[in-house]
């Protein structure tokens, strides 16, 4: 239970935020995008015709305040808008944020398919950390993929210079050793490709730390209204079963 905040709120990881933002029931206040805009134009041109109806007859007259109040946007609709608000500002923020190789999907296959430059872009993401100045995420790459059986063997050493000035890498992967090539050309053999993706997955779910948690405090906000907003309807439901 000491781990749940931690998780979802102060440290939340890209795919546990995939997940969350996957869940079935924010379909919920998703679908009041369509129907609130309808009910609101309803009442917006209720208001415009209030002279017209009060002088229609003078019964619509004493009335008119009555009709006016039941038909106001009620409290759990406008809950159930702002859910779906919040629900789509997380949503965008982790399209945009959330590296493409995560959130593409959670097989190799799947990212390799539904990308026109898969290869491209696990050679960028790679060289990005490699060129970079965190040495552990380096120590991680390179020791998760010893894990896989792919062993980089040129450059020897991850912090040497030739990251910075050459895209030339020389691997072994699966027994065998790939000649020196540009990372995005090796990266195109399935069993190179495959390691590189499962690593950078890995490695990089902690990454862009202020962009995980605005998605969480989005996605939890949205949480928070769809909840009121049932507690409301299931307050109405039981109420009229005990009349």
């Amino acid at each position: 239970m000491k781990d749940l905040p931690d998780r979802y709120l102060l440290n939340p990881h890209w795919r546990t935020i995939k997940i969350v933002g996957q869940a079935k029931v924010l379909g919920i206040s998703a679908t009041t995008i369509i129907v609130a805009p309808l009910l609101s134009r309803i009442l917006i041109k209720l208001n415009e015709m209030e002279t017209s109806i009060k002088q229609a007859h003078p019964a619509l007259d004493a009335l008119f305040p009555l009709i006016k109040y039941q038909f106001e946007l009620p409290l759990s609709i406008k809950l159930l808008v702002g859910s779906a608000v919040f629900a789509l500002l997380g949503k965008g923020l982790y399209e945009w944020q959330c590296p493409v190789y995560i959130k593409a999907g959670d097989a190799y296959q799947q990212f390799r398919h539904s990308q026109a430059r898969a290869s491209e872009e696990l050679a960028g993401a790679f060289l990005k950390i490699m060129r970079g100045d965190n040495k552990e995420k380096k120590g991680e790459m390179i020791s998760g993929l010893h894990a896989l059986n792919t062993h980089i063997t040129e450059p020897r050493v991850p912090d040497t210079y030739q990251w910075q000035v050459d895209t030339t890498i020389k691997l072994e992967a699966a027994g065998r050793v790939q000649l020196p090539g540009p990372a995005a050309h090796i990266m195109r053999f399935p069993d190179v490709g495959e390691s590189f993706f499962y690593v950078l997955r890995d490695v990089m779910d902690d990454s862009r730390w202020a962009a995980r948690v605005a998605c969480a405090v989005f996605y939890g906000a949205a949480f928070v209204l769809l909840s009121l907003a049932l507690a409301m309807q299931l307050g109405w439901a039981v109420r009229g079963m005990l009349l």
